[in-house]
């Protein structure tokens, strides 16, 4: 079980740290579950590796998914895909919502619906 945990743990600090990495996170991952946490051997991630280069989609998170297999089977699998990809979504919708909120006091400044001091911060857009 405490393997699981590291893996899950892993898989969340790779998707922080390599939000939109791509290609760049093939070493970072090796580092994290190969020569730190030992989650898998070399010879495994480098299956994953060829595997997930094989098949079209977001490389970072088929890896993880690879080694997730290799840690806790089906589960494990489903996990590492949806824990490396968790934090680039998080991060773009609260980036989104940040833009919306500037949007919309942007709009209503226009139309002198905000105090004068929350006019002059935002009209400088």
């Amino acid at each position: 079980m405490k393997k699981q945990f590291t893996f899950i743990e892993s898989m969340i600090k790779v998707g922080v740290i390599g939000f939109g990495g791509g290609n760049a996170l093939i070493p970072v991952l090796e580092q994290e579950v190969v020569n730190e946490k030992k989650l898998v051997s070399k010879d495994e991630y480098d299956k994953s590796v060829i595997a997930a280069t094989l098949t079209p989609g977001a490389l970072p998170v088929e890896i993880a998914s690879g080694i997730g297999l290799h840690v806790g089977g089906i589960g494990g699998m489903l996990a590492g895909g949806v824990l490396m990809a968790l934090p680039g979504v998080v991060f773009t919708v609260l980036y989104l919502m940040l833009c919306l909120a500037v949007r919309i006091l942007i709009f209503y400044s226009r139309f002198s619906m905000l105090p004068s001091a929350l006019q002059r911060l935002f009209c400088a857009f």
